[in-house]
């Protein structure tokens, strides 16, 4: 009898031993892959982070974006216009906002200096209709999807980014007044403002957010100079046989779907 209550027992020892151990594991595994979540989340923002600063440091003057892109050749294109520095926020619905469309002259491609191209880009902001647990709350998930023109081409996707759950970008005018943000509506410029501040904020979450499933956030922001803000013009013209102004954006009423 003896014998079986000590088997018994060293079975319900081993069993309560190998439950921890196997506990232990599957945290072990968790807190690995939540790393690497971590890890991936970060180096997409600060990825994305690059681009977006690059191309705001690059920022053009309105004088040498009209000279770029003219007048409209071809109508059918869309706005026709020849310089445009647009904000748009929209509300979050928790009693804030974030900015929904960010678009801004710059160079094409930075490394060639003055033989680079004038391009338009646009970042739009869209919810996506999830959300995940994060900074103490829960907070609704956004992705953001970048658009470029060229002179004489379409608007032409070329990248995304998900898992945003905060995105704010900060025009400070070259009068020196007050920053100007958090309005629900459109926001224009003249002239290109010589500070620009943007923040970004992405989570990464494993599936269906829930209370005590937490996600791990990276945040990165940034107020940034635009040394070109009041260039002079460049010197030559547009071709008149490559249609000119800039077009309406994926976000503009109106728009129609970017070439991918």
């Amino acid at each position: 009898m003896q014998f079986l209550i000590d088997h018994l027992i060293a079975v319900v020892v081993g069993s309560v031993l190998l439950g921890g151990l196997l506990v232990l594991q599957l945290r072990g595994n968790d807190a690995a892959v939540a790393a690497t979540a971590q890890y991936r989340s970060q180096a997409m923002t600060a990825g994305f982070a690059t681009t977006l600063e690059r191309e705001v440091e690059n920022m053009r003057s309105r004088a040498e974006t009209e000279v770029a892109f003219g007048p409209s050749a071809l109508p059918s294109l869309g706005t026709g216009e020849a310089y445009r520095f647009r904000l748009r926020t929209a509300d979050d619905g928790e009693g804030g906002v974030y900015t929904r469309l960010f678009s801004f002259p710059t160079l094409g491609n930075p490394d060639e200096f003055g033989d680079s191209p004038i391009i338009m880009v646009s970042y739009l902001v869209e919810p996506t209709g999830d959300s995940t647990f994060v900074d103490g709350r829960d907070r609704a998930l956004y992705q953001i999807t970048r658009h470029e023109f060229a002179r004489g081409g379409p608007v032409v996707w070329t990248d995304v980014v998900d898992g945003v759950v905060d995105f704010d970008v900060t025009m400070f005018p070259a009068d020196g007044s007050p920053a100007r943000q958090n309005l629900n509506a459109d926001m224009a410029t003249a002239e290109t403002p010589p500070r620009v501040q943007i923040e970004i904020r992405t989570a990464h979450s494993f599936g269906v957010s829930r209370r005590g499933q937490m996600a791990t956030s990276t945040r990165h922001a940034r107020s940034i100079r635009i040394p070109a803000a009041s260039a002079k013009a460049r010197d030559g013209v547009p071709n008149p046989a490559t249609a000119g102004g800039i077009p309406l954006f994926p976000g503009d009423p109106g728009a129609g779907p970017a070439v991918a």
